[in-house]
């Protein structure tokens, strides 16, 4: 039987009751956050209610939080301008959408898809908005050119997180990104091979000779030094075409 001392869970591992109270003390704090700003909260200020604001402020809205203690206006945003424009429209009654009356959002990687509610009294229907497109129906865009983006930066998911967070911009699962990493490595492959036999295909034609002659011994036991020709094997002579 375990003792009791080690009762508490936190993040699904066994700690004392001490650091358990810890954490519930830091939850309960979060929860009751009412700052609100940007960029880390630099020069934030207090905010005792709803504001009024336009439709096209992008800090707006109540402190609707996400999940357990983080608002979703708080930090930025990558969006595709197009896409969210084409989508301000109720999928009920086809009136516009305002971003004042954004409810909830839930965060795929960099895109996100936006519970706004419709403005009108008689439809009050809650509409699901995309930041960004998605290609056959699979994952968002963005999350790929990110994955491309690691790649060709020689970065890893820690990096790219790092850069997110300094931007204040939330950050991306690391399983999400090697996710998309294997899914990728084929269509990289095949791109790389595709462009290498096109530079031999243009070298060749650029060549003045088209027969290439060549003559290597590969059969020395004993290379370098000059004085050892102790070769037992042969001789190796091939001819390109």
């Amino acid at each position: 039987m375990a003792d009791d001392k080690y009762s508490q869970r936190v993040r699904g591992k066994m700690a004392s009751t001490g650091r358990s109270k810890k954490a519930d003390r830091m939850r309960k704090m979060n929860s009751k956050e009412t700052l609100r700003g940007e960029d880390h909260d630099y020069g934030a200020v207090f905010v005792e209610g709803p504001t009024s604001v336009n439709a096209t402020d992008l800090e707006v809205g109540e402190n609707v939080e996400l999940g357990s203690s983080k608002p979703w206006f708080q930090g930025r945003r990558v969006v595709e301008l197009d896409v969210l424009a084409r989508s301000m429209n109720c999928e009920k009654c086809s009136s516009w959408l305002r971003l004042s009356d954004i409810k909830d959002e839930v965060i795929y990687g960099m895109a996100s898809f936006l519970y706004i509610s419709c403005p009108s009294n008689a439809c009050q229907h809650i509409s699901l908005v995309p930041t960004g497109k998605k290609s056959n129906g699979k994952g968002f865009d963005i999350n790929y050119k990110v994955c491309l983006a690691m790649i060709n930066a020689g970065m890893g998911p820690s990096h790219v997180n790092n850069f997110l967070t300094g931007c204040n911009i939330p950050p991306v699962d690391a399983s999400t990104l090697r996710k998309k990493q294997k899914e990728l490595a084929p269509v990289i492959i095949e791109a790389a091979e595709a462009s290498c036999k096109e530079a031999q295909r243009e070298e060749l034609e650029c060549s003045e000779c088209s027969e290439l002659e060549g003559s290597f011994d590969a059969g020395w036991q004993k290379r370098g030094s000059g004085w050892s020709y102790n070769s037992h094997t042969g001789k190796l002579y091939y001819q390109l075409f």
